[in-house]
């Protein structure tokens, strides 16, 4: 077991996980009849080790079949970047050039006769024959596939039976032809060398097969694409948007874009579309405001942090606060110069002074002295400290100070609790109530609550064994959700 870390930890777990597997060779014996018959792993496209030693730990008792996409027939484990072997060479040269000065210098002495003797032919021989220069594979799969190529590495560690299935590719377009190398591990880097051209794949002057575009922002390139499909649909009338999938590296940081671009498009512009393989936080804003709530001990409370939360709609219909609302209200924060903080107290929570201007609770107090006194009044003496009245909340505006000053008490109020010990089930009840005393939700934010409910439930029961109720008689802090 890892040094201080529970027996829970994740690490630990798969350990032990691995260790039974391993230590049971006899399922019926042991226990472990309700092992799935078999397990089928696919869509993935690299695995850690720890988890494959799992998978290889199951696959003594049951059939374990892992769905790997190889984009090459023949093994690529030790395909070499060139950029890499460059650097590689570069430095072995430096290295036999220091040791070819130093064999034809006169400094070496009687005893240095091995070393001086080790240089044999020119340097580019040397370099040659310790880095096989030549041997690189394709060169594509080289720099773009490490992930990939780390992954079948490992994959061909396991003692398995392999069931290829690989596809001839045509080489008519100029994307089949790059597919067609990389498959065959074809490589062509120094055809440049040839005198012949016959090599060469005919390529038509309308193979629009693969393009490359340069664009300033994701925006752009949103916008770029939503006309290119809009081209391919004009070309081929049978092509649906069914048929087309679009993949990006990151989608949670295109998916503005795409709402903007595709989302406002109208009439015969317009594609219909899903975006998939969002992160449930970047979809939901509610859980991810929820999840942002039960970190409130560690936040410094902000004021764009504060004023995130607030933005949230179940969270401002919670306290009935209106977009004008809002707008008014981010605002007076601006101008009451709340900078961070809930209180003054929050700053040596950071080993910091205890400092209670610029915080929260000293710009509501500016607020709340506003509506009852004017600026001409002077300071106003709260606790032995001056306050200077923020006069905006005067009148009617004094209820939206009031909806700011309710949101706050509640934030300070459970980034006090959040940092306590309590039992269990005095955890769930306590976030149960967070989820209450902030969210305000519509049907669709029904789910999301529902959800965050389910999974707390099954929180709880899963630290509600003896070995878990021993360990946390003394209660636990909220940091174990």
């Amino acid at each position: 077991m890892a040094l201080e870390q529970s027996p829970y930890h994740r690490a630990n777990l798969y350990e032990h996980f691995i260790d039974e597997l391993e230590s049971n060779k006899d399922v019926k014996m042991h226990g472990l009849s309700q092992l799935p018959k078999r397990l089928f792993v696919f869509g993935i496209s690299s695995l850690p080790p720890r988890y494959l030693d799992a998978l290889k730990a199951l696959g003594e008792h049951i059939d374990v079949h892992l769905m790997f996409t190889n984009p090459c027939r023949f093994y690529w484990g030790e395909v070499r970047d060139r950029k890499y072997l460059a650097r590689l060479a570069a430095a072995k040269r430096k290295q036999l050039s220091d040791l070819d000065s130093f064999a034809s210098s006169q400094d070496w002495q009687e005893g240095d006769w091995a070393f001086a003797q080790q240089l044999k032919g020119d340097i580019e021989a040397n370099v040659d024959d310790e880095l096989h220069l030549s041997e690189v594979g394709n060169s594509l799969l080289a720099s773009m596939g490490k992930l990939g190529r780390d992954n079948l590495y490992l994959l061909s560690q396991l003692e398995s039976n392999e069931i290829e299935a690989f596809v001839e590719v045509e080489r008519n377009t100029l994307l089949q032809n790059i597919q067609a190398d990389i498959l065959n591990l074809d490589e062509h880097q120094d055809d440049t060398l040839l005198l012949s051209s016959e090599h060469k794949p005919c390529i038509e002057a309308s193979d629009n097969s693969l393009s490359v575009h340069v664009c300033h922002s994701p925006m752009r390139e949103v916008e770029v694409l939503h006309d290119n499909l809009l081209a391919m649909f004009d070309r081929n009338p049978e092509l649906k948007p069914r048929d087309i999938i679009v993949m990006v590296a990151d989608i949670n940081a295109y998916s503005p874009a795409i709402q903007a671009v595709f989302g406002n498009a109208s009439g015969e512009r317009y594609i219909p579309f899903s975006i998939s393989d969002r992160t449930a936080d970047k979809e939901s804003p509610l859980l991810n405001a929820f999840n942002q709530l039960l970190q409130l001990p560690e936040l410094r409370c902000t004021s764009s942090e504060v004023l995130e939360l607030l933005e949230v709609p179940a969270i401002m219909a919670r306290f009935d606060i209106n977009e004008h609302e809002f707008s008014t209200l981010r605002a007076w924060v601006e101008e009451a110069q709340i900078r961070w903080g809930i209180d003054a107290h929050t700053a040596s929570e950071f080993d910091l002074p205890e400092f209670g201007q610029n915080s929260w609770m000293f710009g509501i107090s500016r607020m709340l002295a506003g509506y009852a006194i004017s600026e001409q009044a002077g300071l106003l003496m709260v606790g032995g400290e001056g306050i200077s009245p923020y006069e905006q909340t005067q009148g009617m505006q004094a209820e939206t100070a009031g909806k700011l000053a309710q949101f706050i008490d509640k934030l300070a109020h459970y980034r006090g609790a959040l940092t306590q010990t309590m039992s269990i089930s005095s955890w769930q009840q306590h976030i149960n109530q967070l989820v209450d005393d902030f969210f305000a939700v519509d049907i669709e934010g029904e789910v999301v609550v529902k959800s965050i409910r389910d999974t707390l439930s099954g929180s709880v029961s899963s630290l509600q064994t003896p070995a878990m109720m021993s360990r946390y008689r003394r209660g636990l802090f909220a940091s174990i959700f």
